[in-house]
């Protein structure tokens, strides 16, 4: 009898639910008639279409869609608030992954199940699969992802996804994975895309995959293969999945491409790199062991521990190596040309750091700056053989293999500073090359098959010209005069050799061996007072240079850039040198001459206003207003211009013996001071139709000094 409680209970609570149901006329049929009627009675159909609601129980639900999956679908399509209905979400969603077709067949109701589904917003897209996590879109652009990894993306027409402004376009398989606490967007195959300005919001990790960077600027990076991309405080880190055994990088390397804005750079690496905020694209960090490939051949190979790092530029400009902080290790690869490049810098390679380097192009200058470590400088043929290998260790003196005569460069310079106590001095170990210079010049001057070794601002004038050049001793057995060979012949140095040269006596250098230069140094000797440069000169330009051999007639190819001035952040080995006692500056080449005003104290032009300040000393210099003449022979005679002083240069012609005067020269007076403020004084000259020069200006320095 204890159990008839329980048993009247049941009764009572059936007996409730029946009583209240009505008809199926009625706005709350019962379930079971409801249920019962899809089959033989419109009014069942009718019911859910005016109360879709009612299909969340799931009685009704299984019912009408067992009976007519279609319709009932359609009906959701027409009504698609009804899939915020938990239970008939859930069977929509299996009905559908047996099915996919039912997605295409209902957008309205495809949109809501995005929506309710994966919080994903669907603009139109075709679906061609879904297994219940995995979506495949259809369209040009179709992928497939897991859809509840991305909420809040959107489902484009053409089958892509953009989720946080990234595109995503053709992945095989797109995924968050989460490790080491870490999550990450897992893109397998396909092509994304960012073209926000602000910073990429999500850590990348692509196998065989494509991204593409935009730029408001114009400028795209790109990127392929096997590799991580974050975005961190300190730039963009991109970090292949290959890795290193037994010495060997075992997997594929990953692409990078820059373009746009005229650049055209393709690099593959191995390792990571970083793109700094707020710079270049053309300037990297190189982080921990990295093996790097330009698209000019060039190979480089870097050991270093992992968190080491080394600043890298491929900025085309002269001062590339803005880029590189100071005392930080950095590589300076600069140059408009794959073939003919301008520079290659070492620069404060760190202890224990291991630079190998390998290339078939030619650099005008291979430059290794306070070396720490170990640099490898390897010049290879079209062919891909080895010409040469150039090693340096930190403190010793540098190692050579192969003919070094052939190897791709202009000069190959080693300067290190070497201290006792307190007493430092930059060691500089020098050596260049003929190559890519007309016969005219290469005659002149011997093939260099060993290193000069010197002192820099002591002695390097004199061993370079020894070994590397010609001296004449003069007759008082010291030199006070230098001609720098720069243009395509010597000509004048050899009309100089038989006269002047006699005289005076003359340190004779190809401009490939100019000492190097610092702004504020001096890389000519106190003895001397004279300097011929020879080498052609755009108007206005702020270099000498030579044509490359085999340039075509009435055509120039400008290489060995000598440049007037030093500027900061640039080579030191291409540079006009300055003398404390240098007096006379003759340049033998075409618009040479001061242009008609000085006011501007850095003009650019070929002996301007500060080429003037690095030579205290200097009373005259002169050039040709014009085309020069093939050969120049040149002779000092004392002239009255302002004081006793004060000395002009005459270019007398070969062809047919006549005195051409310079046109136009410009000299330094004495600087007028008031206390300690002093202002320096410029003069300009212009030869008159009399042949005799007339001051025709005076320019005040606007720099107080």
């Amino acid at each position: 009898m204890r159990f008839t409680p329980f048993i009247l209970l049941i009764v009572l609570c059936s007996f409730s639910v029946l009583a209240q149901c009505g008809d199926l006329d009625s706005n709350d049929p019962c379930p079971q008639d409801l249920a019962n009627g899809f089959a033989n009675d419109p009014r069942a159909w009718n019911a859910i279409v005016e109360n879709t609601a009612l299909l969340n129980d799931p009685t009704v639900l299984n019912a009408a869609f067992s009976e007519d999956l279609r319709r009932t679908i359609g009906i959701i399509n027409d009504q698609p608030s009804t899939l915020s209905l938990p239970r008939v979400l859930t069977r929509f969603d299996q009905e559908v992954a047996r099915d996919v077709q039912l997605l295409n067949e209902n957008p309205a109701a495809r949109h809501a199940w995005f929506s309710e589904r994966f919080k994903i917003d669907d603009k139109g897209g075709i679906v061609e699969m879904y297994d219940g996590s995995q979506v495949t879109t259809g369209g040009d652009k179709g992928l497939t992802f897991t859809a509840i990894d991305f909420p809040g993306a959107i489902v484009n027409e053409d089958g892509s996804l953009t989720y946080d402004d990234i595109v995503f376009d053709g992945a095989k398989s797109l995924f968050i994975l989460s490790e080491n606490g870490m999550n990450r967007i897992k893109v397998i195959g396909g092509f994304i895309e960012y073209a926000h300005s602000d910073p990429v919001p999500h850590i990348l990790d692509f196998e065989n995959g494509f991204f593409t960077r935009k730029f408001a600027n114009g400028v795209e990076v790109q990127y392929s293969g096997d590799f991580l991309y974050e975005q961190k405080k300190d730039g963009v880190h991109v970090q292949s999945t290959s890795y290193v055994e037994e010495g060997k990088w075992i997997g594929e390397p990953f692409e990078r491409i820059l373009i746009g804005n005229g650049i055209n750079k393709d690099h593959h690496v191995h390792g990571t790199i970083i793109e700094p905020l707020n710079t270049d694209l053309r300037n990297l960090i190189l982080e921990g062991r990295v093996h790097l490939e330009t698209d000019s051949g060039a190979v480089f190979d870097i050991v270093m521990d992992d968190n080491d790092q080394v600043f890298y530029t491929e900025h085309p400009t002269r001062n590339a190596a803005s880029f590189c902080p100071v005392n930080d290790a950095c590589i300076v690869n600069s140059g408009q040309n794959d073939d003919y490049r301008d520079r290659l810098a070492f620069l404060n390679i760190q202890q224990d750091q291991q630079v190998s380097f390998a290339s078939k192009s030619f650099y005008d200058t291979v430059e290794v700056i306070d070396n720490h470590g170990t640099v490898s400088y390897q010049s290879l043929s079209r062919n891909g053989k080895v010409i040469s290998t150039i090693t340096h260790n930190a403190g010793e003196k540098v190692k050579y293999r192969g003919f070094l005569p052939s190897t791709n460069a202009g000069r190959v310079d080693i300067m290190s500073e070497q201290c006792t106590g307190t007493e430092c001095t930059d060691t500089l170990q020098h050596w260049s090359s003929n190559r890519f210079q007309k016969e005219e010049v290469t005659s002149y001057f011997n093939d260099k098959i060993s290193f000069t070794s010197c002192n820099v601002g002591v002695d390097c004038l004199q061993r370079i010209a020894r070994a590397s050049g010609r001296v004449r001793p003069g007759r008082s057995g010291t030199p006070d005069t230098v001609i720098i060979i720069a243009g395509d012949n010597a000509d004048t140095a050899r009309s100089l050799e038989s006269s002047w040269c006699r005289e005076h006596g003359c340190y004779i250098i190809n401009s490939r061996d100019v000492p190097p230069t610092y702004p504020g140094d001096h890389a000519l000797p106190d003895t001397v007072e004279n300097m011929v440069v020879t080498g052609h000169h755009y108007k206005k330009g702020d270099s000498y240079w030579r044509d490359a051999k085999g340039t075509a007639p009435n055509t120039h190819n400008p290489i060995d850039l000598l440049y007037v001035n030093p500027v900061k952040d640039t080579s030191p080995f291409n540079i006009v040198p300055s003398g404390k006692n240098l007096k006379h500056v003759r340049s033998s080449s075409c618009n040479s001459a001061f242009e008609p005003t000085l006011v501007n104290y850095a003009t650019g032009h070929m002996i301007s206003a500060d080429y003037i300040e690095r030579n205290p000393n200097l009373v005259y210099a002169g050039g040709w207003d014009g085309k020069s003449p093939v050969t120049d022979r040149i002779s000092l005679v004392a002239n009255q211009l302002r004081d006793e002083d004060a000395t002009r240069v005459e270019f007398i012609s070969p062809k047919d013996g006549s005195v051409r005067g310079i046109k136009a020269g410009v000299r330094k007076l004495d600087p007028h001071c008031k206390g300690s403020q002093c202002v320096w004084v410029y003069e300009r000259f212009q030869k008159q139709p009399d042949g005799e020069f007339k001051i025709t200006q005076q320019v005040i320095n606007p720099m107080a000094r």
